[in-house]
């Protein structure tokens, strides 16, 4: 019974950080550069609007990446944590969430990639940078696989 509480505890952190925290992070490095960016509830999740008129190509690549970026460095610190606990309800509940967060990580690149190779009319953050970039479609693929 202590495992179930572990992953559960486990689930909810990696899906509250995946659904909240990287929307809030990106909303604060996007306050950096644009003036009130617009945080609101789209069904489960958090979702910004952002105008990338005006904006340069490395300030909304940064923007695009922080979540990405926060994710990454939620792993870390998880995986450096686990390190020094010895107590296997947390460790599980570390585990976890790393799954959580590198399923994000790996499902946010993927679906970038066949939107783009699909030329899908879904628009994501992603589809949306690559439009305003210039690029041309090889140059698109090169990028987002990179």
């Amino acid at each position: 019974m202590n495992k179930l509480y572990g992953v559960s505890a486990g689930l909810v952190a990696g899906l509250f950080s995946v659904l909240f925290l990287n929307e809030l992070f990106k909303c604060l490095i996007a306050s950096c550069f644009v003036d009130h960016p617009q945080l609101f509830l789209s069904g489960i999740h958090l979702s910004m609007n952002i105008n990338f008129s005006g904006l340069s190509f490395f300030r909304i690549l940064l923007i695009i990446i922080s979540p990405l970026l926060f994710s990454i460095i939620m792993v870390e610190i998880s995986s450096l944590i686990m390190k020094k606990l010895e107590k296997e309800f947390i460790r599980l509940n570390l585990l976890i969430f790393m799954f959580v967060n590198i399923g994000y990580l790996i499902f946010n690149i993927l679906l970038g990639i066949l939107a783009l190779i699909l030329k899908s009319t879904y628009t994501n953050d992603w589809g949306r940078f690559l439009e305003s970039s210039g690029f041309t479609y090889n140059q698109k693929l090169v990028f987002m696989l990179f």
